[in-house]
C-alpha cells in the first residue's frame, strides 16, 4: 500500500466500524441517517487515528452505503 492510499484505506476501517456500530448500536429508529452515523462516527474516531480529510471520507462511505441500503 502507497503512502497516499492509506488514507483511504483508514477512512474504509472507519466507515465500517461505524456501519458495525449504529447496526448494533442504538441510535433511534433510523439508523442510518446522518445523525446516528455522525454519532457513531465521532465514537469511532476515539478509536482510529485518522488523518486529515480520512474522516470526512469515512462519513461520505458510510452514508453511501445508507443510501443504497434499503436498494
Amino acid at each position: 500500500m502507497t503512502r497516499s492510499e492509506a488514507p483511504r484505506a483508514q477512512s474504509r476501517q472507519a466507515a465500517l466500524q461505524v456501519l458495525y456500530a449504529v447496526d448494533v448500536g442504538r441510535f433511534g429508529e433510523d439508523v442510518l441517517s446522518p445523525a446516528a452515523v455522525d454519532a457513531a462516527l465521532t465514537g469511532v474516531a476515539l478509536h482510529f487515528e485518522l488523518p486529515e480529510g480520512a474522516r470526512d471520507y469515512a462519513r461520505d462511505l458510510a452514508l453511501g452505503v445508507a443510501r443504497e441500503r434499503e436498494a
